[in-house]
């Protein structure tokens, strides 16, 4: 829908168009009814319902001319602007407001239908005459009201063109600009908005709700960097402004500036103390930054304190995960009933059970979860299959992979997992097969392409296939280090060793991985680089001790005694 099917209720939220068009049954006249008037009432309500908008206006104006009711008129203005019916909105508003003319509704509609006709004089008088002198909030409501039933077109330049002429005579008026900066916003007209932002703030330097603005404008443009900047100097120069403070901290945190972010949350912790929200902050940075002691000693506090106990048992799970203490996360996680960490809480201990051997347990609690929460039932079927994989069921998890794909047939997700769950019991004529469905669904998918092409180069002869795969993965992740290593690897099967070398060396550079050691090292060998070969493994294994790919591979060329 377009600016015409939405309006804005004076309490500033925006609703929708069935909202704008309830009047409720108290809106039908107050006069007796007749016959007649009943059924071209109810006409037009099936009109509306139909959106024959015409039809429905038609007999709206024509109840109101005969029943002389003030809500039938303005049931027909509205029915007009959503219609964008501009011209039978103006004679409509002009006959309401002649009948009452201190109708809020009425006036408001007026200058609307002046702006949709292009009469910026008619309407910028009308908006003068609709908010007190300084009245900020009442002048912003009228301006979003009124943007808000303004469709896309030469109405919205219109507006523009009233909202340049006002601002032109309240340069100094904060209200105004605060009105101006939003409606600017609102029209995607960002340099305006940030213009009224920046002369509120040379109006009003201390401002916090222009400050506030400025940087949320600044956000909308791309400019992260220049709106943690700014926000930096302004708490600089006003220590007192708690929340563009508690803004900037959590932009900090969102930019992953942690340390920064750390810093400015326990500045608010001194001069708003007890703030859970802030103390949660704390909390789960010092947990970001492995920081475990002072994380749980936040979360502590909070838990004393009786709140976001949900939040709360979540991260003590997580904390207990870290430190191997599966009892004490099993415990945290089973506390966890709602909020957005509930799925992750109930999946994890779902997995921490089968860990210990409660198998079954797991698998119920994991089907219980998938019952209630459809949402994440694709995540949920991956864990699943995963749990049975790991105690060695096989059948049961493709089995359920297959339930899985009969609810979500063709989902790119459950096939990729499918897939890796096959290639680690053999099955790679299963791999291939959902593969080669993701590619056809799919043909750039890189990590079914690099996947394939990685095992039919690993695990079968058919190198030139491979290749293609690969390379086509190459051409379009070029950085990116399994596909890398894995055009290496395809290269070294296929004798081309020289070639290889950079490509295993480049991916080893972007990310140490025992794998890609392994084959670099190998390549190295065979290419008559013995001693590189060797440093290259016994690194790798001071990284991965006692890695059973690296350790494989050197046993197999006996480096110790060439």
């Amino acid at each position: 829908m377009d600016g015409a099917d939405t309006a804005q209720a004076d309490d500033g939220d925006w609703i929708s168009e069935d909202e704008y068009l309830d009047d409720s049954a108290a809106d039908l006249p107050a006069i007796p009814l007749s016959e007649s008037i009943l059924y071209r009432f109810l006409v037009s309500e099936m009109a509306i319902n139909d959106r024959y908008f015409d039809l429905a206006t038609g007999q709206l104006i024509s109840l109101a001319r005969e029943t002389n009711d003030p809500r039938l008129i303005r049931r027909a203005a509205r029915v007009a602007v959503l219609a964008q019916d501009n011209q039978l909105l103006q004679q409509i508003t002009t006959r309401w407001l002649a009948q009452s003319p201190d109708d809020l509704e009425a006036r408001r509609l007026a200058v609307v239908a002046q702006l949709r006709v292009g009469n910026v004089d008619q309407a910028l008088s009308g908006l003068e005459s609709l908010a007190p002198k300084d009245d900020r909030a009442v002048t912003l409501n009228h301006y979003r009201w009124l943007t808000a039933l303004l469709p896309q077109g030469p109405a919205t330049s219109t507006a523009e063109a009233m909202m340049d002429r006002y601002i032109k005579k309240h340069q100094e008026d904060i209200g105004i600009l605060f009105a101006y900066a939003h409606v600017a916003s609102r029209l995607g007209h960002l340099d305006l908005s940030l213009i009224a932002a920046d002369q509120i703030l040379v109006l009003q330097p201390d401002s916090i709700e222009a400050a506030v603005m400025k940087v949320r404008v600044l956000q909308m443009q791309g400019k992260g960097g220049d709106a943690v900047r700014y926000l930096r100097g302004f708490v600089d120069r006003n220590p007192d402004a708690i929340s563009a403070r508690l803004m900037l901290a959590r932009l900090l945190m969102d930019g992953n500036l942690l340390e920064e972010a750390l810093t400015q949350f326990e500045e608010l912790d001194r001069r708003k103390p007890a703030d859970a929200d802030v103390i949660f902050a704390l909390a789960v940075i010092n947990l970001q930054l492995e920081r475990l002691k002072q994380g749980e000693r936040y979360l502590r506090v909070l838990q004393a304190q009786g709140q976001r106990e949900d939040d709360v048992a979540y991260y003590l799970g997580r904390l207990a995960e870290l430190r191997d203490q599966t009892e004490q996360a099993i415990q945290s996680y089973s506390q966890v009933s709602q909020g957005p960490n509930y799925p992750e809480a109930r999946i994890r201990l779902a997995l921490l059970m089968a860990q210990a051997g409660q198998v079954d347990a797991a698998l119920a609690e994991l089907d219980s979860l998938r019952g209630h929460l459809p949402s994440e039932a694709k995540r949920i079927y991956i864990v699943e299959a995963s749990i049975l994989g790991d105690a060695d069921r096989k059948e049961q998890a493709l089995a359920l992979f297959g339930d899985a794909l009969q609810m979500f047939p063709h989902d790119i997700k459950l096939l990729y997992a499918r897939a890796m769950y096959a290639e680690q019991i053999d099955r790679l004529d299963i791999l291939e097969q959902d593969l080669k469905a993701i590619i056809a669904t799919d043909p750039n998918n890189v990590n079914a392409l690099n996947s394939l092409g990685y095992t039919l180069a690993d695990r079968t002869d058919r190198y030139e296939e491979a290749y293609g795969y690969i390379k086509r993965a190459y051409e379009r992740e070029s950085h990116n280090n399994a596909i890398l290593d894995s055009m290496g690897w395809v290269l070294f099967k296929l004798g081309r060793v020289d070639e290889a070398i950079p490509y295993l060396r480049k991916s080893m550079d972007l990310r140490a991985d025992h794998e890609v050691a392994a084959h670099l090292g190998e390549a190295l060998w065979v290419n008559g680089q013995r001693g590189e070969a060797v440093t290259v493994w016994d690194d790798a294994l001071k990284t991965f001790p006692n890695d059973a790919l690296i350790l494989k591979v050197k046993g197999r060329f006996k480096p110790d005694n060439p």
